[in-house]
């Protein structure tokens, strides 16, 4: 594969998983985070199944999209489920934790898909690692539901806004951190597609 190519693998799949952020954040408040969590979860599982049995690079792409609008769900879902379990004292290490672990998949992902590949291929790690993520969905659903039905979300919401509101100048911080986030991300994610060619 080219280099051209390989870079439009990635791009396909960060640009729509991107784009479906912020219709994802709607979606979780109106069908709830664990109905969100539930379909992302099990729609990168599945749609990873079909990356795996694609037969052309114009059906890898576009299943690719379909991955990225899904993984586009987990996080609008997740980090307010996150923000609502745990108390406001030990909110950071929370969602810091998470981020950890999420952050861990860009360094593990491919050394287990490269060790997947080195036996049956590309199409194999896709296979591969798209099985226990479809059991997990399932696990995240069963769990999730029973943790967290509809009621137990909407008193804990109600919890939070009895918390201190936001201090004054919360909003330029929080455009400062984005902006960093931003530039950060931009400088590095274009450059992961072309680290085997290093």
């Amino acid at each position: 594969m080219s280099k051209a190519r390989l870079g439009g693998v990635t791009a396909v799949f960060s640009l729509s998983s991107g784009a479906s952020q912020l219709p994802a954040g709607w979606l979780a408040d109106r069908i709830g985070p664990t109905w969100l969590i539930t379909i992302g979860v099990l729609g990168v599982g599945l749609t990873g199944v079909l990356v795996g049995l694609s037969q052309s690079y114009t059906m890898l792409l576009m299943f690719l999209i379909l991955m990225g609008l899904m993984a586009g769900g987990y996080h609008p879902a997740s980090t307010p489920l996150i923000s609502l379990s745990v108390p406001a004292n030990q909110r950071g290490r929370a969602l810091g934790l998470h981020l950890i672990g999420g952050n861990s998949s860009f360094f593990l992902a491919p050394l287990i898909a490269g060790g997947i590949a080195s036996a049956w291929g590309w199409r194999g790690s896709f296979v591969a690692l798209a099985i226990p993520t479809i059991v997990l969905g399932f696990f995240f659903f069963l769990y999730l539901n029973k943790r967290y039905g509809e009621a137990h979300i909407e008193a804990m919401k109600r919890k939070q806004m009895e918390e201190r509101p936001p201090q004054p100048g919360y909003k330029r911080r929080l455009v400062a951190f984005l902006t960093m986030m931003v530039i950060g991300a931009e400088r590095v994610q274009p450059s992961i597609p072309f680290y085997p060619f290093i």
